[in-house]
């Protein structure tokens, strides 16, 4: 279904009847558009849950690993404080991310959603290969059988090189929708 408009109903009915969906947001033009997509099929419509995905990104060089130390004391010290500072930075992104998500969460209510059926998710940070695999695991986690995702424009090149993160669910996504939004 990668780049069709879905219909009203395909792929959103779970075994519970409620009708479940995954939407990945970032800061982008495409982003904004799936965002108001799903508010304008979904606005005032009793039965949804909409999951709003942030992916985090990957954690940068200096937080990878530590040099690694003879003693293992020091090599449990060095191993400890790397592991606080990711979680400081994973704080960090994510309260950068709210606004973004606070944004989309608050088009989705204007958009007659209530705030019952919405839940923000982040995922991450894990690196690119596996931002699909994440989305996956968390749409089977949360039972949801429809993944939001906007469609970025690339260049010739990249898209002869490496596919993208719609591309990736289509290929790996068993028993799911994938919407693309652009």
């Amino acid at each position: 279904m990668l780049g069709t408009a879905p219909r009203r109903s395909q792929g959103l009915a779970s075994s519970t009847g409620e009708k479940r969906l995954i939407l990945v947001v970032d800061d982008s033009i495409p982003s904004q558009r799936a965002v108001a997509y799903v508010g304008n099929l979904l606005g005032r419509r009793r039965g949804f849950r909409v999951s709003v995905v942030y992916v985090l990104p990957d954690f940068p060089p200096s937080l990878l690993e530590h040099g690694g130390a003879g003693d293992p004391a020091a090599e449990d010290r060095l191993t400890a404080t790397l592991r606080a500072q990711r979680k400081r930075w994973i704080a960090q992104q994510k309260q950068q991310a709210r606004p973004l998500v606070q944004g989309a969460t608050r088009s989705l209510r204007n958009a007659g959603l209530t705030s019952r059926s919405l839940e923000v998710r982040f995922c991450g940070p894990i690196d690119e290969g596996a931002v699909s695999e994440e989305i996956l695991r968390l749409a089977r986690a949360r039972r949801c059988h429809t993944i939001v995702v906007a469609r970025h424009p690339r260049s010739w090149l990249r898209h002869v090189v490496a596919m993208d993160l719609r591309e990736k669910l289509a290929r790996r996504a068993e028993r799911l929708a994938i919407w693309s939004i652009g």
